[in-house]
């Protein structure tokens, strides 16, 4: 995906409890927990832990009931990468009331000149084409130091990963 450099600021613990076993056509299937332990970016905290539902079949792997809270806000998702076509892998992410500042750890002068609670609705998919749609709304909140309210963005996301570009 060409984001190596980019992922070198995010840190965690990972967990992983994923009991498997080969079924009666030699798959392996199996379903365990996953936890994601004081997730930071740049040594910010974004949360203190994810938690999620793994579970592998003959033909998927599914991160099933994602949560975690963010600030006052929480996280919920759902992953399902597709074994035997990626390309019709799937991604589900909804947040509610999640602070501007834990989703724009990442780039702190942007955090500081953005300050609201944050609403989004998005889902697409994943393989060589990663594409996202759906809508990030603020209630209200500040942006460049003038207060904004009812604020609702669209998004429409393309990423090429065999370019890099989208």
């Amino acid at each position: 995906l060409g984001v190596g450099q980019t992922l070198k600021s995010l840190d965690a613990e990972v967990s992983l409890d994923f009991p498997f076993r080969a079924n009666p056509d030699g798959f392996l299937v199996g379903v365990g927990t996953l936890r994601v332990d004081r997730p930071s970016w740049n040594r910010r905290e974004i949360t203190d832990r994810l938690a999620a539902t793994v579970r592998l079949t003959e033909d998927t792997l599914r991160i099933e009931n994602v949560t975690g809270t963010l600030g006052e806000g929480s996280l919920r998702g759902l992953v399902i990468l597709n074994r035997v076509d990626f390309d019709r892998s799937r991604v589900r992410l909804t947040l509610s009331n999640v602070p501007s500042a834990k989703l724009l750890a990442f780039d702190p002068e942007l955090a500081a000149s953005f300050s609201a609670p944050i609403d989004a609705n998005l889902s697409g998919t994943l393989g060589r084409e990663v594409r996202l749609t759906g809508t990030v709304a603020a209630p209200r909140g500040n942006l460049f130091g003038v207060p904004v309210g009812d604020l609702r963005v669209p998004v429409d996301f393309d990423y090429f990963t065999g370019t890099g570009r989208g």
